[in-house]
């Protein structure tokens, strides 16, 4: 999700008027990091059952707000494999597309001991180097920041949409 907005943002900002990034997925080829397993993983929570999956998100991530995860399941199951089709080309140098932002964008990010994608160092040196890059940290949110603390994300992004459109 994030990361493809990143990408429009960058590369077709005619397309929009600003941009919203929540820990998005920026992998580096370079890195070592994979998400290779991404698949495999998204078969094994498709083959649980609504109520199984219920529970295991309940249990996985006991900080998530509690109406979230019946959606949440719902739409675990009707994601598509072919999306992970994505996962086999090298990943966009996110770094690239940041410099090329064409639009405001804001990227959310949560803290590393719960789990972001996004690193302090990585959003500090995009936040140095990208102009048109806002970004906010939400203290003791993991990666699904919204889920966790959605009032915080919502005052968050009307506060960026106020000054951004």
């Amino acid at each position: 999700g994030g990361a493809v907005c990143a990408i429009v943002a960058a590369k077709a900002p005619q397309l929009i008027r600003a941009a919203i990034l929540e820990d998005p997925a920026f992998i580096s080829a370079s890195s070592g990091e994979s998400n290779s397993d991404w698949p495999d993983n998204h078969r094994a929570v498709q083959a649980l059952s609504h109520a199984e999956l219920v529970a295991k998100g309940k249990a996985d991530n006991p900080h998530w707000s509690p109406d979230t995860f019946d959606n949440w399941a719902t739409a675990k199951h009707e994601a598509r494999m072919e999306i992970f089709n994505a996962l086999k080309t090298p990943p966009p140098d996110y770094r690239k597309n940041a410099a090329n932002f064409g639009v405001p964008v804001l990227m959310i990010t949560g803290d590393e001991a719960r789990g972001v994608v996004v690193s302090a160092a990585t959003a500090a040196e995009l936040q140095a180097s990208t102009p048109n890059l806002r970004v906010v940290n939400v203290p003791g949110a993991g990666h699904c920041i919204r889920y966790e603390q959605p009032e915080r994300v919502v005052e968050i992004v009307r506060g960026f949409l106020s000054f951004a459109l």
